[in-house]
């Protein structure tokens, strides 16, 4: 599992549809959804049920929902370290200084 798999779980679980979850995370629809299938099949299971409507969770999919937000939850405070948050941009880590509040998903991220 990686963490982008979680991330890309997540974001389909709020949009509702792999298109508006790829839009949101600017990745193609087909590799949003290549790694959603392979998280199904490490996993076992079918995480949602989908249709022409969107996705909605399977039963499968809402019992691992509180461990995927609990790996990113601990993912995003373990990024949190001492008040510093460590990025990568242009493939050097970046440490940026920061508090507890701070809002991750208003950061710009840098291309």
């Amino acid at each position: 599992m990686r963490t982008e798999q979680v991330q890309y779980f997540l974001e389909t679980v709020k949009t509702g549809s792999f298109t508006k979850a790829a839009e949101n995370l600017h990745i193609q629809q087909p590799s949003l959804r290549e790694a959603i299938i392979n998280l199904e099949n490490e996993l076992g299971g079918n995480l949602f049920y989908r249709s022409k409507k969107g996705v909605e969770l399977s039963e499968f999919g809402r019992f691992c929902l509180p461990y995927f937000q609990l790996i990113q939850e601990s993912y995003e405070k373990m990024k949190l370290k001492e008040g510093f948050l460590m990025r990568t941009v242009a493939g050097k880590t970046v440490v940026l200084p920061c508090d507890e509040t701070l809002d991750l998903n208003m950061m710009i991220t840098l291309n």
